[in-house]
Formats: C-alpha cells, structure tokens, sequence
C-alpha cells in the first residue's frame, strides 16, 4: 500500500515523465556513472546493514545496486522529438527504456526482498510497536527509497518514495521457514516495484491514460493507427517526432465541439 500510494502520488503531482531512448555510450558519461554507482551502492550498504545480513552479502548487494543504478545513466536519455523520424519511433524507443528500467529495479529490489527474508538475522536496533516497527531500520531504507524515487521522477518522487521505503522497510518480520518464501516474497515485491517505477515513465502514462480514455469512448483502442490514417487523409501534419494540426481551425472547431458537449 505504501509503494502503491507513492507510484499514485508520483503519478498526480510529480513532473509529467518524458519519453526515454536507451543509448549504450560511454563517452561524457563516466562521472555521472561513477556518481551513481556510489549512491546506489551507499543504498545497498544500508539495506544490507539495516537487516543485519553478512559482510558477504552487503557487498553483493552494493555491488548490484551500484550497477543498476548506474545504468540508468543510458537508459534515461530524454528523446529529442525534432530529431526523431516518426512518433512510432518514439513510442519504441520509451518502450524499450520503460522496460529496461522496470527490469532493472525488479531484479535488484526482489533479490534484496528475497534475501532479507532468507537471511536476516533478526538483530533489534531501535524495536518500537511492540517490536513489531524498528526505526533504525525505517531510516535505512528511507533513503534507499527516496534515491529510487529521484532517479525514477526526481523531487516528490523521491518524498513519496522515501515515505514509503520507511514506511515499509521499518517493518520487522520473521526469517523464511520454508526456502520457497523468500523467492515468492521476492517476486512478488519486485514485480510491484517494476509496475511503479512503469508507471513513472511516460510509456506507463501513455498506456494508463489511452486505456481509460478508450474504455470511456473517447479515444479508438488502435490510436497510433487512427493518428497514421488521419496523417495521410491531410488532416494531420508530422513534426518529427509528432503530430500537429494541418490547419488550426480544425483544432478551434474540435475544442468547441469538446466543450459545448
């Protein structure tokens, strides 16, 4: 519930997400790597410490967040729309970025998920709610969570997620009796963390908003579709990577239309 009213919050107050293109280039982009590799493995440093794992495991965890965080060094390159040779290109282009990106932090957040569960060796730091909430362990994955949110929407992201990473983190549960849980656990909280972080990207805005404007009869279901053939009947110009108006009076008459109704 938390992560979920952060991914809401994000959605409704946060800067509207634009579309992404991946880009495998590491020129120019060594520091920014290197920045980012030390803040995501600082995040998995205090995860790792917070749960009370081993020294092996923390740095098993440093190692993979650094990385993952990291790479989105080249896989949040904002699309130059003037550049691009058609709005389908840009519409596979934040694909193939939304989904690099969910599946990045699905992998690093389930396995920290999974592994916490398995191994943690129940060590009380600061036990509040009849040991059931630590605080100390809330203040560790605060951070971890607003580091999430400013890389995926920068300032209420990193609020709404740094809430909930505290929120959620502070919990204190019991180690995995069965070796079946932590995996099950770990699925289960990646994939919901792969579907927030799709709905930060203008491709989860793009899909969320199209299907509700097509299930109310606003919009047709094949949209891309609808703008092409409107594009070749002359009723549409293309702008590089967009669709314009052909004539603005089209534009005037349709928001009349639109608003008398």
């Amino acid at each position: 519930m938390s992560f979920g009213g952060a991914a809401f919050l994000t959605h409704r107050f946060g800067r509207p997400p634009e579309p992404l293109r991946t880009e495998v280039r590491f020129a120019g982009a060594a520091r920014k790597f290197a920045g980012r590799f030390a803040a995501g493995a600082a995040a998995g440093v205090l995860l790792g410490l917070g749960w009370s794992l081993a020294a092996g495991l923390v740095v098993l965890l440093a190692l993979v967040f650094g990385l993952v965080f990291a790479v989105h060094v080249w896989l949040a390159k904002p699309v130059a729309a003037s550049r691009v040779s058609s709005p389908g290109t840009i519409l596979r282009n934040e694909r193939t970025g939304a989904v690099a990106l969910a599946v990045s932090f699905m992998v690093l957040l389930g396995l920290f998920d999974g592994m916490a569960f398995a191994f943690t060796a129940q060590t009380r730091f600061l036990p509040v709610l009849g040991g059931r909430y630590d605080l100390a362990l809330a203040v560790a994955a605060g951070p971890a969570g607003a580091l999430f949110g400013f890389f995926m929407a920068r300032g209420v992201a990193a609020v709404c997620y740094g809430l909930a990473g505290a929120i959620a983190g502070g919990q204190v549960f019991p180690p995995a009796t069965d070796p079946v849980l932590p995996f099950v656990v770990g699925v289960c909280f990646g994939g919901g963390i792969g579907l927030a972080v799709l709905v930060t990207r203008a491709r989860g805005s793009y899909f969320v908003h199209h299907a509700w404007l097509a299930v109310t009869g606003r919009l047709p279901w094949r949209l891309m579709h609808f703008l092409d053939d409107a594009h070749r009947r002359g009723v549409l110009r293309q702008a590089g990577g967009v669709y314009q108006f052909r004539h603005a009076s089209v534009q005037e008459r349709l928001a009349e239309v639109t608003s008398g109704s």
